[in-house]
């Protein structure tokens, strides 16, 4: 049994150094917490036990060749082996990480008993912690477990711990795959009625404790949550948030998002009535172009082009007549299009005149500061004609 799986809100312990390798420092025991399992490890201090003066601050621990390994940053000299050490816990950093592994285990487990999908890896941070599933997660589905894991949080269950021996391990029934977590021995964690699982980890000892859970962002297959006091902070602002927007859409709570979701359908189809009528503009602006003869080639130049850069290949003809098209956008950027001419042989000169960029041979790009004079704009056509 490992000391933090004995008592995981134990703060402080006494021991003895066993060995020291410049920031590496190996205890006789240690109630510190590896990395391990999704879960970050544990941080404190180490103080001289003769003195009671902190000599080192533990800024992470983890596991290696099976023992437990401290990487410390040693504020006075450093101590010689089988010196007495007290070990200090940062208990806020530990408590909030056992608030975000016991939400995790329940959350998981309700995935699996209300959508038949379980979790295929977990990352546990101080009060949060993110979860990638192994089916599509839809927003009602997550709206349905996340309301039955606090349901589950408020109904205080016991979570408890249980040592199993290899051959009493394959026939227990938990949500995960056996994971060895002992030489000849696995763990695992109980929330009672809800869920059994193998587990390394450092975990409360009822769900009360989480204080509540809030999903705050959400992906395909993944959801990430704010777990305790980071979970209630989140919830202020949102509901400070949409509190403004009731007021601001004249409406309620219940339906917040749908007016939400109307304006911002409205937006986009503004937004697409600007660009349809922006590329109408440009494409009239260049049919109506008058092109100009330098040097035997036609240049057609087009000024004060009000589409953005992105979006101007759709206004070009699909066969440019003229020798050269010469758009001038009003975002501060030239573009030059020829289907008879390499436009990669003029880059170098183009580029001597301070403008910047460059493409293919049928359409490039510069950018330009304004504003555009007559005398730029009549060198950059003279080296296009020649």
């Amino acid at each position: 049994m490992k000391p933090y799986w004995d008592d995981p809100y134990k703060t402080e312990f006494e021991t003895t150094i066993k060995s020291v390798s410049g920031e590496k420092v190996i205890l006789e025991s240690t109630y510190f917490y590896p990395e391990g399992g999704g879960q970050e490890s544990d941080q404190g201090i180490l103080l001289d036990s003769q003195n009671n003066q902190v000599v080192a601050r533990v800024k992470k621990v983890y596991s290696e060749n099976g023992m437990i390994v401290h990487l410390v940053k040693w504020v006075k000299q450093p101590l010689e082996e089988n010196t007495q050490v007290k070990g200090i816990i940062d208990f806020e950093k530990r408590y909030a990480l056992m608030r975000a592994h016991t939400a995790q285990h329940l959350v998981s487990a309700v995935f699996v008993r209300s959508q038949q999908n379980p979790t295929s890896k977990a990352v546990i941070s101080p009060d949060s912690f993110k979860i990638e599933l192994e089916h599509p997660v839809s927003l009602q589905s997550l709206q349905v477990t996340t309301l039955e894991a606090n349901q589950a949080i408020f109904a205080n269950l016991p979570v408890t711990t249980e040592i199993v021996a290899p051959e009493q391990a394959a026939k227990k029934q938990t949500r995960s795959k056996m994971k060895k977590t002992e030489e000849h021995a696995w763990r695992i964690v109980h929330i009672q009625g809800m869920d059994a699982t193998y587990c390394g980890g450092t975990h409360l000892r009822e769900t009360r404790e989480i204080g509540t859970i809030i999903p705050v962002k959400h992906g395909k297959t993944w959801v990430e949550y704010h777990v305790g006091l980071k979970a209630s902070q989140t919830m202020s602002q949102l509901a400070s948030q949409a509190l403004l927007l009731t007021h601001e859409f004249k409406t309620d709570y219940q339906h917040l998002a749908e007016y939400a979701l109307k304006h911002y359908r409205d937006k986009k189809n503004l937004e697409k009535t600007l660009l349809d009528l922006q590329l109408s503009i440009t494409r009239n602006l260049i049919e109506k172009a008058v092109p100009q003869t330098k040097h035997e080639k036609t240049l057609r130049l087009v000024k004060n082009i009000p589409l953005p850069k992105n979006q101007i290949s759709k206004a070009l003809p699909e066969k440019i007549q003229d020798d050269y098209l010469l758009l001038v956008l009003n975002e501060g950027f030239i573009i030059i299009s020829s289907h008879k001419h390499d436009l990669k042989q003029k880059q170098p000169r183009l580029q001597s005149l301070g403008l910047k960029g460059g493409g293919s041979n049928t359409f490039s790009q510069y950018k330009y500061s304004p504003p555009l004079t007559d005398d730029l704009l009549d060198q950059i056509m003279k080296i296009l004609a020649e």
